[in-house]
């Protein structure tokens, strides 16, 4: 089973999506920030990674490039509130796989975890 990192300082949609990640058939690991996120992916091998992009301590975009850095070659989802044309297309120009606005549609959500479970 792959493990899916989400990162997110929200508790309730931490664990919202984490029930998603398992209900699609992934193993979920949470960090309530991103510093917790890069200490969990420095002791677990992480397949996919869930990450809001304001939290207090590291910005999403923060913790993508860290990612990067660090050699982190598989998809890596970004979810905001302020989500918009620019900030999707920042998103994707940093790398990430894509940029989901919150509240993160539950159909649409599980339909890119299966696509990247296909690939």
């Amino acid at each position: 089973m792959e493990n899916v990192l989400v990162v997110d300082d929200d508790r309730i949609l931490r664990e919202t999506l984490l029930e998603l990640v398992s209900d699609c058939g992934y193993h979920g690991l949470e960090a309530a920030d991103g510093r917790t996120g890069l200490q969990l992916f420095s002791h677990h091998t992480i397949h996919l990674v869930v990450s809001d992009v304001d939290m207090p301590d590291m910005s999403g975009f923060e913790l993508l490039a860290r990612l990067h850095q660090a050699e982190f070659n598989r998809p890596v989802i970004l979810a905001s509130a302020r989500a918009d044309e620019v900030m999707e297309l920042a998103a994707q120009q940093a790398g990430a796989y894509c940029l989901f606005a919150k509240p993160i549609p539950v159909a649409a959500f599980c339909r890119t975890l299966t696509e990247l479970s296909n690939q």
